[in-house]
């Protein structure tokens, strides 16, 4: 699919990004972790999702990374105290049974492939207390633009706003401020050109 919108629009191949949420969550998070196809992503920014015991690989390459998740979603936990217990290798409990690894555990292969040092740290966003999101560096400071940066909202299972139309533009703005951040290149380099016969 990446290669036919490659060769069919004007893509500029350094700045590719992915996101989704939930299961579209665990994908990105695989996606970073596939050869042949993580190497085509600048950064990723999954949401209400992780990877499940058996299933936590690192990123091919280093990433920049933001993983958002809400305090109350029982249904991908983020951590133990969010699910209904403790499983396998220090997993969360789901409220389906399913072992998820914590964010703390899936970000720590992204600290240690990104070389990041240090203690955590704020990392300030436009909407910073809507919905109680705040999000921090979660292994302190990375080399350039390779952040792991994690944050946190009151809500379940959903996105980090209201499930509104301005709640879905927050998203993508909160989002989007971070891909741009984690690109170090010229937008307009490395374009195809794409030429139609009429």
């Amino acid at each position: 699919m990446m290669d036919d919108m490659e060769k069919t629009f004007c893509v500029s191949t350094p700045r590719v990004y992915a996101t989704g949420m939930s299961m579209g969550a665990m994908m990105v998070y695989t996606l970073a972790a596939t050869q042949g196809i993580g190497q085509r992503f600048q950064a990723i920014a999954p949401t209400a999702g992780s990877n499940l015991v058996g299933f936590n690989d690192p990123p091919v390459k280093p990433m920049p990374v933001m993983d958002i998740h809400g305090t109350k979603d029982d249904v991908i936990p983020s951590n133990v105290s969010n699910g209904y217990g403790q499983g396998p290798e220090g997993s969360a409990i789901s409220e389906d049974g399913y072992y998820y690894k914590t964010t703390t555990d899936v970000l720590k292969l992204y600290a240690d492939a990104n070389a990041c040092k240090g203690n955590a740290n704020q990392y300030v966003t436009e909407y910073d207390g809507d919905t109680d999101l705040y999000c921090w560096n979660q292994y302190g400071q990375c080399p350039g633009s390779l952040q792991v940066v994690r944050c946190s909202h009151s809500l379940g299972h959903t996105w980090p706003f209201v499930d509104s139309t301005e709640g879905r533009e927050q998203y993508a703005k909160l989002v989007w401020a971070f891909f741009a951040q984690s690109s170090n290149v010229d937008i307009y380099s490395n374009q195809k050109q794409i030429s139609r016969e009429e």
